[in-house]
């Protein structure tokens, strides 16, 4: 399991850019369910209230998994986007 720190994603849109910056960085590429987000529940114990993960998934369930992940710990999903066969997720540790 890899972390680094500080990855920048844009999201562009008609109206505006967006410049989201995380403070870690999370690649889970090429593991199967259920490891993407119990990497991802793994790192965010050790990480403060506030702070941003990016998660880079390969597994076809891992933006649903994240999902309910936050839902159910009071995380916030910020974001979903798909590049190829490779899905980046931006949550923010609640």
């Amino acid at each position: 399991m890899e972390t680094t720190q500080a990855f920048c994603s844009i999201f562009i849109n008609t109206e505006k850019i967006v410049l989201l910056m995380a403070d870690k960085s999370l690649d889970t590429k090429g593991m199967k369910c259920p490891l993407p987000v119990l990497r991802t529940s793994k790192v965010l114990k050790d990480m403060a209230s506030g702070e941003t993960l990016e998660i880079l998934a390969t597994d076809p369930m891992a933006q649903r998994d994240i999902k309910i992940l936050c839902e159910e710990k009071g995380h916030r999903f910020l974001s979903c986007t798909e590049t190829d066969d490779i899905t980046t997720v931006l949550i923010q540790k609640g």
